[in-house]
């Protein structure tokens, strides 16, 4: 025959296992983009799911965080999904933002990394440039819609040409001999909207 306070002790422990292992609530949508300068969070909460206030956090090292905003009171609802914005107007520019969102009662979020850069005149930036043998061009994309970009080289020959869906495009230039190269990029839904501008090849 078991003891008195052998169940209560041992319920204790399992509600505690339960609380560790709980995640964050179900979420219908959950993006982290760089607009005009500015980084936005949007989320949608999916119906029948609650949580004690929703906070949002910065960090310039991925370690140290610092709340930037929140919501407070019960949010979510168990009868329809709900929807959450926020905007970080200051974000380290030119740098690698990580960003993660605390639902209170669930914990937090995975941790989002995101290069934030203050665009010129052409709207997107080489990293880095002059380029030796490899690159990144970013460039804003809030609709991760599909990009195409074409890489000419002085005389208007293509020389490269690739598809991105994200905010960035890796090349692979080891290939090119040295010079300025011409690039454009173009959603391919909307080709009539470009952004341009130039790389060079050391």
């Amino acid at each position: 025959m078991l003891k008195s306070g052998i169940f209560p002790v041992f319920f204790s422990l399992l509600l505690i296992a339960q609380i560790d292992a709980q995640e964050t609530p179900s979420l219908d949508k959950f993006d982290i983009y760089l607009y005009e300068g500015q980084v936005f969070i949007e989320l949608i909460i999916s119906s029948g799911n609650t949580c004690n206030g929703i906070r949002y956090y910065r960090s310039k090292d991925g370690e140290n965080y610092q709340m930037i905003g929140q919501v407070t009171g019960i949010c979510g609802s168990p009868y329809f999904p709900v929807g959450y914005d926020f905007t970080d107007h200051e974000p380290e520019m030119n740098a690698t933002n990580y960003y993660k969102v605390e639902f209170g009662g669930f914990g937090f979020s995975k941790p989002v990394a995101l290069k934030v850069f203050d665009f010129e005149e052409s709207r997107s930036r080489v990293v880095p440039n002059p380029v030796s043998n490899s690159a990144v061009i970013y460039f804003e994309n809030p609709g991760e819609l599909r990009h195409q970009l074409l890489l000419n080289d002085m005389s208007g020959r293509t020389v490269l040409e690739t598809v991105a869906t994200g905010d960035s495009f890796e090349l692979d230039l080891q290939s090119l001999t040295a010079g300025v190269y011409m690039y454009k990029i173009f959603a391919i839904e909307e080709s009539n909207r470009s952004i341009q501008g130039q790389l060079i090849k050391k």
